[in-house]
Formats: C-alpha cells, sequence, structure tokens
C-alpha cells in the first residue's frame, strides 16, 4: 500500500489504497468534527434527523475525500510521466 497520492514512484497510491485512507479519515472526522456538534442529546430529541445528518456527513465526507486522493494520484501520475 502507497499511502502517498503525491508519489511519481512505479507504484503510486492504487483505488484500494485511496478508498481505505479515505474510510479511515471519515471515522476520524466523524468523531472530532461530527459528534461534538450531534451528540447524545440530539440523538434523542430527533434521531431521525440524527441518523439522516450522520448519513449525509458519512457520504460527503468519505467522497470529498475519496475525490481528492484519485485526483491528486492521476494530477502527478500525469506530471510524472510527462518528465520521464
Amino acid at each position: 500500500m502507497n499511502p502517498n497520492p503525491l508519489s511519481t514512484s512505479e507504484e503510486p497510491m492504487s483505488y484500494r489504497d485511496a478508498a481505505i485512507v479515505a474510510t479511515i479519515l471519515m471515522i476520524f472526522l466523524t468523531g472530532s468534527a461530527f459528534m461534538p456538534l450531534h451528540g447524545y442529546d440530539v440523538y434523542l430529541s430527533d434521531p431521525q434527523r440524527f441518523c439522516w445528518d450522520l448519513f449525509n456527513f458519512l457520504w460527503i465526507t468519505w467522497i470529498t475525500i475519496f475525490v481528492s486522493l484519485t485526483g491528486l494520484m492521476k494530477y502527478t501520475q500525469s506530471k510524472g510521466s510527462g518528465e520521464g
């Protein structure tokens, strides 16, 4: 696994690597960015809204990180192949 999307080596980050990194970052961001604002009291007062907000946060966070990593990977691959 190469977790560096800016790598221009022979084995750059793969889509699987990007998905793994995006999942790990999504989990950490859920704990540090989502949960402090949507605590247990929010869950008790409106569980449907809490679940909807959590689903949206998870999806948007994961897809944003994944697309960013794969975009960086493709960009550096195009730059790396043009220089060699």
